[in-house]
């Protein structure tokens, strides 16, 4: 594909629509991956031993996982590059630039990984989840 030089086909469209569709994808596989660990965080009541601490992942984007004053829990996430652009927050539930979203979206064993590491007591918690991945419909 080589749209560089003004040459667009009906595969150019294609493959456009196919990367607007797995960003899409991609977008909510993010949302729902952090707003799980956070639910699963927050009905294990594991947030007082986070108060006023704040932690990074640097992957390919970077990751604060932090606990507001009033005691919520969230994430954001930030371009890795110079630009530190805002690509996501569960704060607001919304993503602000698209070029960043797959890098968010492979950063995602990272983050698990960091979770599990200060909460111990997730691995536990994702149990189910990985059974359930294994159920035949």
């Amino acid at each position: 594909m080589d749209i560089a030089n003004g040459k667009v086909t009906e595969q150019t469209v294609r493959v456009l629509l196919q990367g607007a569709n797995n960003i899409d994808r991609m977008k909510v596989e993010i949302k729902s991956f952090v707003g799980m660990i956070l639910g699963l965080l927050r009905e294990d009541g594991r947030f007082s031993a986070f108060q006023e601490k704040s932690h990074r992942v640097y992957a390919r984007c970077i990751w604060d996982v932090n606990v507001t004053a009033a005691g919520r829990f969230f994430v954001t996430c930030r371009s890795g590059d110079d630009s530190y652009v805002n690509v996501y927050s569960s704060l607001s539930g919304t993503f602000q630039n698209c070029y960043h979203i797959q890098k968010a979206h492979s950063d995602l064993p990272i983050l698990l990984k960091e979770m599990i590491n200060w909460f111990p007591s997730l691995k536990r918690k994702l149990r189910p989840f990985i059974s359930a991945a294994e159920a035949q419909f």
